[in-house]
């Protein structure tokens, strides 16, 4: 099992936009059923930074799920994925495993 977590620095002020963009990405891995993923905002760091993270069993399935997802995306979802980069500074993405 691993954790996968995506860290993004925003704009200044611009976590409330971002954050609903990551609430539909929560929303979407959901509805595929992995209920796993979590959001924080910081709290002590950097200001305007959005962490979200889930967990998955095998790194070949979270990656051809993005490829898959990526590779058809409806006009609403692209305009929130640019609307996402543009409010945006940097990101990074984290891999774990999950020792149980």
């Amino acid at each position: 099992m691993y954790m996968v977590r995506n860290v993004w620095k925003c704009a200044r002020g611009k976590v409330p936009e971002c954050l609903e963009v990551v609430k539909e990405v929560r929303a979407s891995w959901a509805s595929d059923g992995n209920t796993t993923g979590k959001i924080y905002l910081d709290y002590t760091d950097r200001m305007d930074t959005i962490a979200f993270e889930i967990e998955v069993e095998s790194l070949d399935e979270y990656f051809n799920n993005q490829r898959t997802n990526y590779h058809e995306l409806s006009p609403e979802t692209e305009e929130s994925v640019r609307q996402f980069n543009s409010n945006t500074v940097e990101g990074n993405r984290q891999i774990w495993e999950v020792v149980p």
